[in-house]
């Protein structure tokens, strides 16, 4: 098989897993469309560390009146401060706080545990499948600068 066509064949299977994923596994979870923007914001705060808000909706492709609301609402829940950029004061800098990062491992938990519960369904061999997809695709994916 040609390269483009591996490219083509492995693109259109990356585009095709996010909405399998969701459908099989976000849909059934207790959270609200609402709470997973919340918990995404944060996610990306605790790898990446204080961000302005305009790079935070930049990453999660959300616009900046949305990233707004959703920052307001973190901000109202303790769940996150913001403070303006020492280098350019129009620029609010977003971080999260101990209790934004308390709620973050709750919430982690309860899907993990969800998760489980739906994979714990599956037979043996398919876990084992699973396990060393995830594996590699991780590995893989990586390597994408």
């Amino acid at each position: 098989m040609a390269r483009d066509q591996k490219l083509d064949e492995v693109t259109e299977g990356l585009l095709q897993l996010y909405p399998l994923l969701f459908r099989k596994l976000h849909a059934r979870m207790v959270l609200s469309t609402l709470e997973m923007m919340r918990f995404r914001i944060l996610k990306i705060l605790m790898i990446e560390g204080p961000l302005p808000i305009s790079e935070i909706g930049t990453r999660l492709f959300v616009s900046r009146p949305y990233m707004t609301k959703l920052i307001d609402g973190l901000i109202a829940e303790g769940h996150a401060e913001r403070r303006p950029d020492e280098k350019d004061r129009r620029v609010l800098i977003i971080s999260i706080t101990d209790a934004g990062r308390e709620w973050f491992g709750k919430t982690r938990g309860r899907l993990k545990d969800q998760v489980g519960e739906l994979i714990s369904k599956l037979e043996e061999g398919d876990v084992r499948d699973l396990s060393h997809a995830l594996g590699t695709i991780r590995k893989v994916l990586e390597k994408i600068t």
